[in-house]
């Protein structure tokens, strides 16, 4: 059985960036993961042009792809978000 070493949210946010590797924090584990292809984006891109097209129309609110966010204090990195992204209620 191996051991398997837990990061904490500092140590997580000062790992170097490493290209075509994304990093996430899982409950203090360490996920890497590789960069999306081009046809994997290019479908997301379309998925989201749909749905941001359908949420417009019936005024919804907002659709983002690829944001950072923190569940926890040890799960990943949260980014700043202005009052504008933030859905309307």
């Amino acid at each position: 059985m191996g051991v398997t070493t837990k990061l904490t949210l500092q140590e997580f946010l000062e790992l170097p960036e490493e290209p075509g590797k994304r990093f996430e924090l899982d409950r203090g584990e360490l996920i890497v993961e590789t960069s999306p292809t081009f046809r994997h984006n290019a479908i997301r891109f379309r998925i989201a042009r749909h749905l941001q097209d359908f949420v417009r129309a019936h005024q919804l609110g907002h659709v983002t792809v690829e944001n950072d966010f923190r569940l926890g204090p040890d799960i990943c990195p949260q980014t700043q978000t202005s009052p504008s992204s933030q859905p309307n209620r």
